[in-house]
């Protein structure tokens, strides 16, 4: 897996009741977009995956919101996966964010 991309995270402080931006490098984004019914073109909805190596530590949870464009489009985390396996060169945690 070639992970270049860069990833922006905007996390909620709940001691603090601020929002604490983070940025992170060395994943790999890929950006869903869904298409209407009519497929009359794209619409807002759609999502963003991005694949953590198992060698990166990444702070994200669900309900952070991350931004794969420098914070243009955000979107929500909505669920993590644990893909990692020992011995593979594809282990990694998936993050799934949604708009």
């Amino acid at each position: 897996m070639k992970a270049e991309d860069s990833l922006l995270i905007r996390a909620l402080n709940r001691e603090a009741n601020t929002y604490e931006q983070l940025s992170a490098s060395g994943v790999f984004c890929t950006v869903i977009n869904a298409i209407s019914s009519d497929n009359s073109g794209f619409f807002h909805g759609g999502q963003l995956i991005v694949r953590i190596p198992e060698r990166e530590s990444v702070p994200v949870l669900c309900g952070d919101e991350i931004s794969h464009d420098g914070g243009v489009t955000w979107f929500t985390v909505t669920e993590i996966r644990d893909n990692r396996k020992q011995g593979s060169g594809l282990s990694h945690r998936k993050v799934i964010g949604r708009r």
